[in-house]
Parts: structure tokens; C-alpha cells; sequence
């Protein structure tokens, strides 16, 4: 439904899972460039065709058995990804083992523009813009044969990460900035904990998924002025600042951030709530008149019912007996009492074709009459409007007297279809648009675009009881909108609404990355 790219089928999976298999589509390709000798370009796979000096990283070639070098690789992705590195012990070792490489990333991490490494002098631009991609720098300076086998290969996956999360066009520009500035903390933190490639819950991983996330569902424009950017770029600052001393700021950072979005979607729930009332008072208005709706339509598929009649039915009447079944039910008096008005109502004007009919018509007609006139008090209708009615309707009667003198003529016509579809027969059947508003829940996102092609980023906030009313207000609780199921179905039928599914950017980023390495 959203214009998100679709990696391979099994990024949702972790590697290990069961149900971990290989993607048909990329098999299907692979097969034809084997048998044609030729390599097809995948326009999912921004970084597919990465070129570098001193990587292991090579294009992709056509068929043919894997060179030592590629069996090197895939024996390295498999040790990252079955190495648990999550000990602080083993940390302290592997970043003992590097404390050159450790003080040069750190050194470039305070915000020095250049340090140096084994003779060789390391540059950074200061400051970088937000697409610029520090890892591939630092790669293509010749920074790997630094690292040994594994940290170059290390690097090397690091860099296409955030190739991967550069060129994502829903992560708005000052959000790629943010994640931008956490790439040499993140490099540093891959080389000595290899969990974060194999561990979905890595906080480094959730905190970057919760910035991508909340970027992508972010209305309208973000400036440093926002909350959100303010809060992102305090995380950020206490990230660089912090990381060399003590690694698990990544962690209490995460959990920081977390709370803060909770805090901002509760903030967003309690203005939106402000509306609940209203909606809900609303629904069961509409819910009533449906019944009413439906109550109307047996007394109204008898033949020969004057029009007059009938428009008094779908329209007074309509609004007496939604009124019924809000005060009382479909079990209250008043209830009872307005179908069986509406059912006198209607035989009054039917021809009357014997002595004892129009006999009980004039015995009846008091009674009926007044409580035709009691329930047009209760809904305001004004006594111009009565006055009207009632003498249309002494017409109809006189009418229907004279009438019930000529012997009736055999009919067989039956119910409107537009009668028998109201009455029920038939229901609709489910479409994929019904289906998809079922899986809605509260805090689902939706996009919804106008006629101009602009966009708006809603979170869903409430729910009616009876899930015929939704309520969506942006991440910062403002523009709130409400929008009926049926006018969600359309728009999601018509391609103006599109959901925004939560996937961790990062899980499918890590994922697609590492199968583009492993061959």
C-alpha cells in the first residue's frame, strides 16, 4: 500500500528463524544472469555496484563458483553474526586490541577535522553535510588495512548501512542529519560489539529505527525548532560526547528517546481526546438513524404508497424514530409506538375496499393523528410544517375512501431493489480496502494525499465502540481529523490514504547489506 521499497522477502526475519528462506525474485535473477552471463541491476539495492580499492566488497559477477576471497567473506558474515560480543569483557579486549584505530575514531568523533594512523593522515570535512557519508570516507582513505580482516570488512558494511540510509527519500533531511552525525560513534561500536548486527533489539539499532521512524511520520516541515529535533539532537550530542568513555550510552539513550515519543503520542491521545465525546455521541446518532433506516423500509415496499406519504417516512418520521431508538432502545415504548404510527400512517392511505375497513379507518384516525402530531413536536418540527402535512393528509384519506370503491386490480410487483438492499438482503462483500481498515489500530499511521500531491503524516488516536468513526492527529497532536469508515475505505480504495507500516528501517537496512556481502 506505501511507497516503501521492498527489499528481500525475508528481511522481516532473523537469520536464525525457522522460517528464514531464501527470496524467490532475487533467485529468479540470480538464475538469469547465470544462464545469460549477464548482471542485472537491482534498483532496491542502492548499494549493489559499491566499488572499492582496498574492500571485499566486489560487484556482483555472473554464475560461476566463489573465489577465495568471496568464501573469506561469507565466513566472516557468519562469524559476526554468531559472535556474541555483548560481555563488556570481550569489549574492553577487541577495543584493546584496536586502541589506535579507537583513539583516531575518537579523536575525529570530538569534532577534530584531521588525525593521523600508523603515518597516514585521516581528514574529515567540518562541517559535514547531512548526506555525507564519513564511513565511505574514512574506507576510501585507506582506513581498512588499518582494521585487520574483520574490521575492514567491518567497515566496509558500516559504510553501505549508511549509503542505504542516505539515499531512503522518506527520511526527511534533517532527521538523515541527526542519524548522519552517529556514524563514527556507530563504526566504533560495531568493531568491538558484533551484536549489532545479529541483535533485532540492539539499543544503537532501536534508537536509529526510532529517529528514522518518527522522521518518516513527521507532518508537515521539521526545522530545529521542533520538539522531536530538539529531543533527537540532545540524544545525539550525549551519544558523541559520551560513547568513548562508556558504551552503553547507547542504551540509556534509547530508552530516553523511547520515553519521549511515548510521552509526545500520549500528549498527542489527551488533545485528540478532546473530540472523543462528540464522535461518540455522533456514532451513535449515525447508528440509530441506520436502524431507523432499515426499520422504514418493510412498512414502505407496500404498493401504491402516495409519495407524500413516503418522503413524511424518510424524512420526519426517519428522525422520530432514530430519536426512539436513541432514548430508549429498540426494546423502549417509544420505540414500539413510532414503528406502529408509521404502520398506521401508511395503511391510512391505502385504498379501503370494504365497510368494515373504512369503519376502523375513522375509528382509528383520532388516536393516530395525535400521536402523528406528538412525534413531529419532538423532533421541532415547526406547526407550519404540521399544518401542511396533516392537510395532505386528510386529502390522501379522502382519497383512499373514494378509491376503495373500485375493486383493486391484481398486482405482482415486489420490492425495490433499492428497498430489498436496504432491508439487508445481500450484504456487501469484503474489499482488501475493509480488510485493511480492520488491521487498523490505535497508533497505526496513515498518509493521507490531496489533489495537490501534498501529504499528511496521521497517527490513528481513537477508535469509535462501534469502529464506524476513526480519529487521527499528527505526531505533535495537531490537525486532528475524523473520517467515517466508509470515507476511509474510499480513500484507501482510491490511493488517497496508504498506510505507513512501522518496520525497523535499520533491521531491513542490516539484513539487505549483509546479503549484498554475502555470496
Amino acid at each position: 500500500m506505501c511507497n516503501r521499497p521492498v527489499f528481500s522477502a525475508f528481511a522481516c526475519l532473523h537469520r536464525n528463524s525457522p522460517q528464514f528462506r531464501p527470496n524467490t525474485a532475487v533467485n529468479a535473477r540470480e538464475a538469469i544472469e547465470a544462464e545469460n552471463a549477464v548482471t542485472i541491476e537491482d534498483p532496491f539495492r542502492p548499494g549493489s555496484a559499491r566499488r572499492r580499492p582496498d574492500g571485499f566488497h566486489r560487484p556482483r559477477r555472473a554464475g560461476g563458483p566463489l573465489t577465495d576471497a568471496e568464501k573469506r567473506t561469507n565466513a566472516i558474515i557468519r562469524e559476526l553474526l554468531s559472535t556474541k560480543t555483548r560481555d563488556p569483557a570481550q569489549r574492553a579486549q577487541l577495543a584493546a586490541e584496536r586502541a589506535d584505530v579507537t583513539g583516531l575514531l575518537t579523536r575525529l568523533q570530538k569534532g577534530e577535522t584531521s588525525a593521523s594512523l600508523g603515518g597516514q593522515t585521516f581528514s574529515l570535512p567540518q562541517p559535514a553535510s547531512e548526506a555525507t557519508n564519513l564511513v565511505t570516507l574514512l574506507l576510501d582513505a585507506g582506513l581498512g588495512p588499518h582494521l585487520g580482516e574483520v574490521g575492514a570488512l567491518i567497515l566496509e558494511v558500516v559504510a553501505t548501512l549508511f549509503d542505504h540510509i542516505f539515499d531512503d527519500g522518506r527520511i526527511p533531511v534533517p532527521v538523515k542529519e541527526l542519524i548522519g552525525r552517529l556514524q563514527i560513534p556507530v563504526l566504533q561500536l560495531a568493531m568491538v560489539d558484533h551484536d549489532f548486527f545479529s541483535d533485532r533489539a540492539h539499543p544503537a539499532r532501536r534508537l536509529i529505527n526510532a529517529l528514522a521512524h518518527a522522521g518518516i511520520t513527521w507532518d508537515g516541515e521539521m526545522s530545529a525548532d521542533t520538539t522531536f529535533y530538539r529531543a533527537g539532537d540532545a540524544t545525539v550530542r550525549r551519544i558523541v560526547g559520551e560513547f568513548a568513555a562508556d558504551a552503553e550510552v547507547f542504551a540509556r539513550c534509547q530508552r530516553d528517546f523511547d520515553a519521549f515519543l511515548a510521552e509526545q503520542d500520549r500528549r498527542a491521545d489527551e488533545r485528540a481526546a478532546t473530540l472523543t465525546e462528540r464522535l461518540k455521541q455522533r456514532e451513535q446518532q449515525e447508528l440509530a438513524r441506520e436502524v431507523a433506516r432499515k426499520a422504514i423500509v418493510a412498512p414502505l415496499a407496500k404498493d401504491g404508497i402516495p409519495e407524500v406519504v413516503r418522503t413524511f417516512a424518510e424524512t420526519t418520521w426517519l428522525s422520530v424514530l432514530t430519536r426512539a431508538r436513541l432514548e430508549g432502545g429498540e426494546e423502549g415504548d417509544a420505540w414500539r409506538e413510532a414503528l406502529a404510527t408509521l404502520d398506521g400512517v401508511v395503511w391510512s392511505v391505502l385504498p379501503k375496499y370494504d365497510a368494515a375497513s373504512r369503519q376502523d379507518m375513522v375509528k382509528r384516525l383520532p388516536a393516530l393523528l395525535r400521536t402523528v402530531k406528538a412525534g413531529m413536536a419532538r423532533v421541532a418540527v415547526g406547526e407550519a410544517a404540521q399544518k401542511e402535512f396533516f392537510a395532505e393528509l386528510v386529502r390522501l384519506h379522502a382519497t383512499a375512501l373514494k378509491a376503495g370503491m373500485t375493486p383493486p386490480a391484481a398486482s405482482s410487483k415486489t420490492a425495490p431493489k433499492a428497498d430489498r438492499a436496504a432491508a439487508g438482503i445481500g450484504g456487501d462483500e469484503p474489499t482488501p480496502q475493509s480488510l485493511e481498515l480492520d488491521l487498523l489500530s490505535r497508533g497505526s499511521w496513515i498518509e493521507l494525499r490531496d489533489e495537490s500531491g501534498g501529504a499528511r503524516r496521521l497517527r490513528l488516536s481513537w477508535i469509535s465502540p462501534a469502529c464506524t468513526m476513526y480519529l487521527f492527529a499528527n505526531r505533535q497532536g495537531q490537525r486532528a481529523l475524523a473520517l467515517t469508515r466508509n470515507e476511509l475505505t474510499r480513500r484507501f480504495a482510491t490511493g488517497e490514504a496508504a498506510s505507513i507500516y512501522e518496520e525497523a528501517l535499520l533491521d531491513r537496512v542490516v539484513d539487505d547489506v549483509l546479503d549484498e556481502f554475502q555470496r
